[in-house]
């Protein structure tokens, strides 16, 4: 990876955060377990999210992705997208 993509990744990260942390519109959670997730579905913002332990199946438009530990993901309004719990 080089030096610009990893500096529009820390870009983007910083923006969402302070989008996060100063818009009334703003929104997060946190899922413990791949058990309380949902099936397919989208939404009508942006989404990330931070693999923070483990590994995990995320299916985003008929695509799996394999994420481990420190994958943050960004997810598009129009993408359709749902977690997979089994052992990856």
């Amino acid at each position: 990876m080089n030096y610009s993509v990893v500096i529009y990744i820390i870009s983007v990260i910083i923006a969402a955060f302070f989008i996060m942390a100063f818009s009334k519109e703003a929104n997060y959670g946190f899922i413990a377990t791949l058990k309380e997730a949902t099936g397919l579905h989208s939404h009508n913002f942006c989404w990330f999210f931070l693999v923070t332990k483990g590994i995990m199946r995320h299916n985003v438009n008929e695509k799996v992705q394999i994420l481990g530990e420190g994958a943050l993901v960004f997810v598009r309004p129009e993408d359709a997208h749902y977690y997979v719990w089994d052992e990856v």
